[in-house]
């Protein structure tokens, strides 16, 4: 997941290229909404942009993500900015924050090392920079979507923002993949607005 994050950015003709033939796709299939979950101010304007092509007919919900807890007061001002430019058609959620890796990779937080090895996976956050995230967010009215796959990480995450709910600052937060859940978990969830999307 640390390698994603120093790759370099596509250029904007390539994002352009990619943009038209994912709604071309989507359009098909016979979506018309999506939530674009690794969505950034380049993406912001080049879909403002395409709203003047009959060819791009998404209703598009932008998370743009946050690679590292120093960014969060830049990019949430990035994303003020944005937010008086929305549209029917362009809306900006929130923040989007990896906080595990995959399953595939045996980097998802687990509970329970990994079959045949000696690991349980990984944390990218720490509970101090996801509360710090948490915070900055629901102080200014933006959703959260976590990005949390393995059983111990959204154990971690929801039980960060039940911390953070305890300082009286409340806001959304979004489960991304929920793949595996604990009863203790959602147990805990009760108290909160989680969404989980499978």
């Amino acid at each position: 997941m640390y390698a994603l994050f120093n790759l370099p950015d596509f250029s904007e003709p390539l994002i352009k290229q990619f943009l038209l033939q994912g709604a071309s796709i989507f359009n098909r299939a016979g979506f018309t909404h999506i939530r674009d979950m690794t969505s950034s101010l380049t993406q912001w304007k080049i879909n403002l942009e395409f709203l003047e092509r009959p060819d791009f007919l998404l209703h598009v919900e932008h998370w743009f993500v946050c690679e590292e807890v120093k960014n969060i007061n830049s990019l949430i001002e990035t994303i003020k900015n944005c937010k008086s430019q929305e549209n029917p058609w362009m809306k900006i959620r929130g923040i989007k924050v990896f906080v595990d890796g995959s399953l595939g990779s045996n980097t998802a937080c687990l509970s329970h090392h990994y079959t045949g090895l000696n690991h349980s996976g990984q944390m990218i956050f720490d509970g101090a920079d996801f509360k710090n995230i948490l915070r900055e967010a629901w102080k200014n009215r933006l959703q959260v979507a976590a990005h949390a796959i393995g059983d111990e990480a959204s154990h971690k995450v929801i039980n960060w923002a039940r911390e953070v709910y305890a300082e009286g600052i409340q806001g959304y937060l979004h489960l991304e993949h929920a793949e595996i859940l604990r009863p203790e978990t959602i147990q805990n969830m009760k108290s909160l607005h989680v969404r989980c999307h499978l």
